[in-house]
């Protein structure tokens, strides 16, 4: 039953939302020096100064990464601790991406959903603390949801400098329809999987970009419930969790919404804990 969400929740007491190991967890402290022995070890031309737990500065001789915040990394490693050598290793290749920047170009741009506050956060941190950096390109959805475009890389998603993006069309038009068609074909296969109470989590043959997934004009086109009326409800919590239900299963509704609050305040890649509808494209908060 829903695989991929208990997985999620398998290693959390649902009561306080605790990692069942919590005491054989390291803390923030012992777990940045180990990151940083680890990227010591596998990437010798790094130069790393710790600011404070979870909190880095990372240069080479030909490139500033500027500050890096392991608060998601770490929050992986404690709901998967024995995955830590994994999410470490995945971690340093990422920054591969951000050494050689890919080139801006309409084929591998792709449209993700983010929160309104990352995207200020990550504006934030583009810019620099000089105000010398750039800003991402990005759209609103709602009021705390943003449509973001970035370059889909093989270990990562990169966010660029808006400017190189505009620069691909001024108007918009062609980079929305391009990053939506590379969206599509990022997010791979899916299917609506029954969870109970009728609400149903979505389920991709990659996972990247589940919560990205109602972008597509033909997202819900195929979804499985037909015992209950009403428009489809659906919540993104976090970026790889999307669930659903339909509004006249008032069961469905309590249940999402209890699901999608203890999704979001547990993932460390939360998104949004509100339930949303879309008519014609747009995107509306759901409120019974």
């Amino acid at each position: 039953m829903f695989k991929k969400i208990f997985a999620f929740f398998g290693v959390f007491l649902l009561l306080g939302g605790k990692p069942l190991h919590a005491a054989s967890l390291i803390n923030e402290q012992d777990f940045t020096k180990e990151y940083v022995s680890y990227l010591a070890a596998t990437r010798p031309e790094l130069v790393i100064e710790v600011v404070r737990p979870l909190e880095m500065r990372a240069k080479t001789a030909q490139h500033d990464f500027g500050t890096l915040y392991l608060k998601n990394l770490y929050g992986l490693y404690q709901q998967q601790p024995e995955r830590k050598d994994e999410f470490f290793s995945k971690y340093a290749a990422s920054l591969l991406d951000h050494v050689q920047e890919p080139p801006v170009a309409l084929e591998t741009l792709v449209a993700v959903v983010k929160a309104k506050d990352w995207v200020d956060d990550m504006n934030r941190a583009t810019m620099g603390a000089e105000g010398g950096g750039f800003q991402i390109l990005s759209e609103p959805i709602t009021d705390n949801l943003s449509m973001v475009y970035a370059t889909d890389t093989p270990h990562s998603v990169t966010y660029q400098n808006h400017e190189k993006i505009l620069a691909l069309d001024p108007s918009r038009e062609k980079i929305r329809e391009e990053s939506i068609r590379n969206l599509r074909k990022s997010a791979g296969d899916y299917s609506f999987e029954p969870i109970e109470r009728g609400v149903y989590e979505l389920r991709s043959s990659v996972g990247d970009y589940d919560s990205s997934i109602p972008l597509l004009p033909e997202a819900f086109d195929k979804f499985p419930d037909t015992q209950n009326g009403g428009e489809i409800v659906f919540s993104i919590p976090s970026r790889n969790v999307l669930v659903a239900t339909r509004s006249l299963n008032k069961e469905g509704i309590a249940f999402l919404r209890d699901l999608t609050q203890r999704i979001y305040s547990t993932d460390p890649y939360f998104i949004s804990a509100s339930l949303f509808t879309i008519k014609n494209g747009v995107w509306n908060v759901y409120k019974e």
